[in-house]
Order: structure tokens, then C-alpha cells, then sequence
């Protein structure tokens, strides 16, 4: 007020003092003194445009450091349009001013600067302009594909020169766009990352991108603190690396802390892409409880449209977590079109492949074959290490949906022989339960044991069902109990006590006669203690599975709930539960609906059985009520399969196969007096009476000299009607 009241009696008083003369020595005086926002009001006061415009192209560079964006727009805009409009370093200043609140104008304006030093031949200032450009494209997160021609243009402008350090907004645009680009790969190998103005955090991202997450930790792990908009871009780069690593915990708590410090520095650009990285994460760990949480506050967010299409692939991840495959389905394929219109080849790929696998699942192996030769193109194109063994692992999944086994063995032998090749333990894209299973496949037909090992530890793989005959799978433990009993950890036969394995030992025994699933905790303690009262009995239970638990050294290992005990299966290989798994299998050969019966599978199977069967069901144990029942059911059910078997052969012609099967019966379960019946019979058939009536006269010895016994009346029926 008391300004303007000066102004006015001056006007009024002294009006040589105020006119344009005086205002221009003035403005001068003040611009040479360094207070240039007085004299840019003066010069505006006189309407001197170019003053007012060498001012603000003088001021924006600090103005801007200071962050003092909404100044120098308003600056700019009490330019006349065609001041502004006819000088291409203004319309870059205003590009930078309007770049943080309107990205979209800044665009505009950067690329209206182009065009008129492009005019004048203005190279660097060309260059600085498609900066500009770029800049604003990667804020919009929109349609990153716009970021091609952009970046060409940049190239002609700046010109060759492998010495020029790469803006760190190319370098950007490069990994979004084309990662395995020459700039990039050179940024990833420098050993002096300074040189880049992407500096150490950019090369982190580049070596995740390349799949060496050991290289991007190890880098990141050196990156000093600075400012806000560093260390959030530091946690991403951290959180998106331990994801992708399948260290989930890890993507926690990085996302945390870079939200942490975007709420201390007030700064929010970064909170819709940590949020969701959290979101996946809790996905990744089985918490979905969490995931939708978190999904809920990013859908509070202003999210962009890349954005958008991370949230739908996180979305797809939790609905399949939740066996909803026909809601997944619908959001992978959302995340896939949105990738497209957003210009993320990466997560495009990462789309096509979980798309490729659910549609798999669901029968659709040309639908889900097509998918994958999507992936594979974008996975060439973008040089992606990564994405090209979340490819390999699809193809090897959709040819194993579809009971096609031998062609997934090509794949991934390739996969697995990739993720050696980088140290990766991780497959991103697929869920855990599909590379268990391929996994599996791999030790079954013996590719890449060791890192395949390597990788179901890392990731800490629930082994599949397929995996409960693979000895070759990394159990923590293993159960030995057709034959001698036995219990192995890591490979290592565990001793319960220098006495034998005493009452845990006999737990764990009644525990696996019993199923080993949901066993009623009183029916071992009636088992294990049958002559005490109840609550002697209970207390007796307690104390042992206590110690038994702490044999195994995992609480685990054994759960007690709702009265009722279980192994975990996920940590034990029983060899009576792989035999059962393939009796079941020979079953299923002879079924009714099968047209013909595969030969070498069902010699296979038969192998397998006459392997895992050295003896009847804890040998050891022969009298002990509680495992009678079992033992004779494996017994019965092994002698059935065998039988069918043996039939076929016989009906073949390879009656050899069928006596030989039986031979190896009758070798591991010499008791057993069916096994001897039905070699009898076989030779029979064979018209071999001599070797028949040798059998008989091998059971009675065995019967009257381990039994004090003699055949059944069934089968000395078979011996007469040999000899008539």
C-alpha cells in the first residue's frame, strides 16, 4: 500500500521521475546490483520485453534448482505470445517450469522448442529440448512408445560420441524401451559409473535389468545418501530387485522405507509404484489379506496408465493365488493391453507369459502357445535375460499342461541352463506351484539336478504331488519303512539314541501306519500307551512328540492342531507313500476307458514298484498291532498291480516279465505267501510244472522254518492240480 501510494504522488508530483527513462536506468541499476526479480518488475512496468526475457532465460536455471517451477512460469507468462512463442531457450524454460504440475503443456512447449532450434540449426539447444521432451513423457507414464523417435532425434542432435556421458533421462527411456540398447550395456559394465549422468543407481537398475542381481546389489549397496528424490528412487531399484528375486520379505521392507521417505519429504511421485511393488510382494508371501489392502490404497492414488498396467499384472498374481484362474485370466489380459498403450514391452512380455499359463491350464494349448510367441519376440527384442527365462519356463509349462513331457524338455533344459548361467533362483511371472512342478519334471528326467535343487531351495518350493516318488527332490527328511526303519536328514541318517529310537521313534512309526495325515492324537496315545488311563497317556503323548520334534530340530516338522497330528509333507519323502502313488499309477493303466496300455511307461512303473518295495512294511515291527493293517495293505495292493501286470505280459507273451516280477516279490517279502501262489500259476501257464512245484516246496520251507507253518489250503489246491 505504501508502495503504490509513492508511486502515485510521484506520478502525480515528479513524473519525470517514474517514466520509462527513469524505470529503465532503475531496472538497470537493479539487474547489475543482482536483484533481478525487482528489476523484472520494473522492465515489466515499462514494457521492455526483451529485458524481461533475458531475465528470466538468466534466472531459470537457479530458479529451478530452487524449485521455484510455479516463479518462473508466472514469469514466462507475463510474456506477450509472440515474445515467447519466437524463442526457442523460452519455451525450453517454460517446458521445465510447467514440467512437475502439467507435464502434458511442458511437452508442448519443449516440443515447439525443437522445432525452432531445429530452424536455426541450434544442435545442443535441439538436444536440451528433446530432453525436455523425454523427461516428460517418463513423468506421464502414459505412452512410453511416443519415447522412440524421441530418442532417435536426440541421438542426431547430440551426435556420435561414445565419451559424452549419457543424460539420465536417455538412460531411462533406454531401460523402459530397449534394455539391452549399446548405452545401457555400457553403463552396466563401467567402473566409473560417474562418468554417466545416470550415475551408480542407474547402473544398479541396468544390472537387474541384465539379471545380475548380485552386480545391482552390490552397487546399490555402495550408493550414498542425497536427496529425497535419490533415496526413493534407490528403495525402488531395491524393492523391484528382491521381488524379482523372489526375496519377498526383502520387496517389503525396501517398498516401506521409500515410503517412508517420500511421507518425511512430502514427496508422493513414487508411492502408486512402491505400493504396488509392497502389493505384489504380500502376493509373493502368501499374506493376500495385505496385498488387497494395499491394492485398495493404491486405487486411492491418481495412477497413471502405466501404472495401471503394473496393477492389473499384481491383480492377476492375487486372484490366482486365490485359484480364481478366470478372474485372473481377465486381469492378466487387461495388464497386457494396457502395457501395449502404455509402452512397457517388459511387463507386456510378463503379461503374455501369465496369460500363456492360465490359458494353459485351462485346456487352451494353441491360445496359450500363441502367447508365448508373443513373450518370446518381445524377450529377443528387448535383449532380456530375465524376461527370456520367464519364457522358457511358459513354453515348458504349457507343453506339460498338456500331457506333453517331451516337449517341455527342451526348454527347460534351456531355462534352466539361463538361470545357472545368471545365478538366478527366481522365475518371474509364474507361480511358485508351476516352477515346483517344472522343477519336479527337471529331477525326473535329470536336468540341471543340481541348480534345479538349488532353485527349489531357494524358493523354498512346496514339493508338487508329482514330486512325492522324486528321491532326487531336496527333502529335509527322509522315511525309510518298507524293510529296515530309517530316517535321514539332508542326506544324513539320523540316530535316535544308542538304545534304538525308543518311544519318539515308535510315535513317528504309529504316526506314518496310521496315514500320517490328521491322526486323532488320543489313537496314538491308545497306540503307544494302550494299558494306562487317559490323562497318563496324554502326558506321555506330549512329552514325546516334544522330543521327537526335537530330533527332528523343526517344531514344524510335526503339527499338533485340533487334536489331531500330521507331517508336514512338504518336508518328508516316505518311500510307502511314493509306492502308493505308483500303484496308483498301474491302476490307472488298466482302466476301463484306456484304449491301449502304454508298455514302456507301464514297465516303468512296474520297476519303480519292485525298487521301492525292499521289504514289508516296518520288518522290523512284525507283531505290533498298530502296523498290521498297514502293512497288509501295501502288501495287497502291490500284489494286485503286480498281478495285472503279469496277466498282460502272460497275454503278450512275455510271461518272463511276469515270473521275473513276482521272483523280486517273493526276494524282498519272502513271507508272503500270495506272491508264491501266483508265480506257481504263471509257471503253470507257462506249462512249467517243475519250476511251479519248485516254488511250492521253497514256500513250505520258508513257512515251516521262519512261522512254523504250512501253505494255505488255497494254495496247496494250486499244488495238487499241478501234480494230477
Amino acid at each position: 500500500l505504501l508502495r503504490e501510494f509513492l508511486l502515485r504522488r510521484a506520478a502525480r508530483d515528479l513524473p519525470h521521475a517514474v517514466g520509462a527513462d527513469a524505470l529503465h536506468r532503475a531496472a538497470t541499476l537493479l539487474r547489475t546490483s543482482g536483484q533481478a526479480e525487482d528489476a523484472l518488475t520494473l522492465f515489466v512496468a515499462g514494457r521492455e520485453w526483451r529485458e524481461v526475457a533475458a531475465i528470466v532465460h538468466e534466472q531459470a536455471e537457479s530458479l529451478l534448482e530452487q524449485g521455484r517451477h510455479a516463479t518462473l512460469a508466472g514469469w514466462l507468462e507475463l510474456l506477450p505470445p509472440d515474445v515467447l512463442q519466437g524463442s526457442a531457450e523460452l519455451l525450453n524454460d517454460y517446458g521445465a517450469a510447467l514440467a512437475h504440475t502439467s507435464p502434458r503443456s511442458a511437452r508442448r512447449r519443449f516440443e515447439q522448442a525443437f522445432e525452432l532450434f531445429q530452424r536455426n540449426a541450434d544442435g545442443p539447444g535441439s538436444a536440451r529440448s528433446c530432453l525436455g521432451v523425454i523427461e516428460t513423457i517418463l513423468r506421464e507414464f502414459d505412452d512410453l512408445a511416443a519415447l522412440d523417435g524421441w530418442l532417435g532425434r536426440f541421438d542426431r542432435a547430440a551426435g556420435p560420441s561414445r565419451d559424452r556421458p549419457v543424460p539420465a533421462a536417455v538412460l531411462r527411456a533406454r531401460m523402459w524401451r530397449e534394455p539391452g540398447h549399446p548405452s545401457v550395456a555400457r553403463l552396466r559394465d563401467s567402473s566409473d559409473p560417474g562418468r554417466a549422468a545416470g550415475g551408480d543407481i542407474a547402473r544398479s537398475v541396468a544390472a537387474l535389468l541384465n539379471g545380475d542381481f548380485a552386480l545391482s546389489a552390490a552397487i546399490a549397496k555402495g550408493v550414498s545418501a542425497g536427496s529425497a528424490s535419490r533415496r526413493l528412487a534407490l528403495a525402488a531399484c531395491n524393492a523391484l530387485r528382491a521381488l524379482l528375486d523372489g526375496s519377498h520379505a526383502a520387496a517389503i521392507d525396501a517398498a516401506s522405507a521409500g515410503l517412508d521417505i517420500g511421507a518425511e519429504e512430502a514427496v508422493t511421485d513414487h508411492d502408486a509404484w512402491l505400493r504396488t511393488l509392497r502389493a505384489a510382494a504380500h502376493v509373493g508371501q502368501g499374506d493376500l489379506d495385505k496385498a488387497r489392502a494395499e491394492l485398495a490404497g493404491v486405487d486411492a492414488l491418481a495412477l497413471r496408465r502405466g501404472d495401471r498396467a503394473f496393477v492389473h499384472q499384481v491383480l492377476a498374481l492375487l486372484a490366482m493365488a486365490t485359484a480364481n484362474n478366470g478372474l485372473a485370466l481377465r486381469e492378466a489380459r487387461s495388464a497386457a493391453l494396457l502395457a501395449v498403450e502404455a509402452g512397457l514391452p517388459w511387463l507386456e512380455g510378463l503379461a503374455h507369459v501369465t496369460v500363456a499359463h492360465l490359458l494353459a491350464v485351462a485346456g487352451e494349448r494353441a491360445g496359450a502357445e500363441s502367447h508365448v510367441r508373443l513373450a518370446e519376440a518381445l524377450a529377443q527384442r528387448l535383449a532380456s535375460p530375465l524376461l527370456r527365462l520367464s519364457v522358457l519356463f511358459a513354453q515348458a509349462a504349457v507343453a506339460v499342461s498338456a500331457d506333453d513331457e517331451p516337449a517341455a524338455v527342451a526348454p527347460l533344459q534351456a531355462g534352466l541352463s539361463l538361470a545357472r548361467e545368471l545365478g538366478l533362483h527366481h522365475v518371474p511371472g509364474l507361480p511358485p506351484s508351476l516352477v515346483a512342478a517344472l522343477c519336479a519334471v527337471a529331477l525326473r528326467r535329470g536336468i540341471a539336478v543340481e541348480h534345479t535343487r538349488t532353485l527349489i531351495d531357494a524358493g523354498r518350493l512346496t514339493p508338487p504331488p508329482s514330486a512325492v516318488r522324486l528321491r532326487r527332490w531336496p527333502w529335509a527328511f527322509e522315511v525309510t519303512t518298507l524293510g529296515d526303519f530309517a530316517l535321514a536328514r539332508a542326506g544324513e541318517r539320523l540316530e535316535f539314541s544308542a538304545k534304538g529310537p525308543g518311544r519318539p521313534g515308535e510315535l513317528l512309526k504309529v504316526l506314518i501306519s496310521l496315514g500320517g495325515q490328521n491322526v486323532r492324537a488320543d489313537q496314538i496315545a491308545d497306540a503307544l500307551w494302550p494299558h494306562v488311563d487317559a490323562d497318563y497317556a496324554h502326558k506321555s503323548f506330549t512329552a514325546t512328540l516334544h522330543r521327537l520334534r526335537r530330533i527332528f530340530g523343526e517344531d514344524d516338522a510335526v503339527r499338533l492342531r485340533d487334536g489331531r497330528l500330521s507331517l508336514n509333507e512338504a518336508l518328508f519323502w516316505q518311500d510307502g507313500r511314493a509306492l502308493d502313488q505308483v500303484l496308483a499309477d498301474i491302476d490307472a493303466c488298466f482302466r476301463p476307458d484306456r484304449a491301449t496300455i502304454a508298455e514302456p511307461a507301464l514297465r516303468a512303473l512296474v520297476e519303480e514298484a519292485l525298487l521301492l518295495y525292499r521289504g514289508p512294511f516296518l520288518l522290523d515291527d512284525v507283531g505290533h498291532p498298530a502296523y498290521v493293517a498297514r502293512r497288509e495293505q501295501l502288501r495287497s495292493r502291490l500284489l494286485r498291480a503286480i498281478a495285472r501286470a503279469a496277466r498282460h505280459w502272460e497275454e503278450a507273451g512275455r510271461s518272463d516279465a511276469a515270473i521275473d516280477a513276482y521272483l523280486r516279490c517273493i526276494d524282498a517279502d519272502e513271507q508272503c505267501e500270495a506272491f508264491y501262489r501266483h508265480l506257481m500259476l504263471s509257471y503253470q501257464r507257462r506249462g512249467d510244472s517243475a519250476e511251479a512245484m519248485a516254488t511250492y516246496e521253497r514256500l513250505r520251507s520258508v513257512l515251516s522254518g521262519r512261522l512254523q507253518g504250512v501253505p494255505s489250503a488255497e494254495t496247496q489246491e494250486v499244488f495238487a492240480r499241478l501234480r494230477a
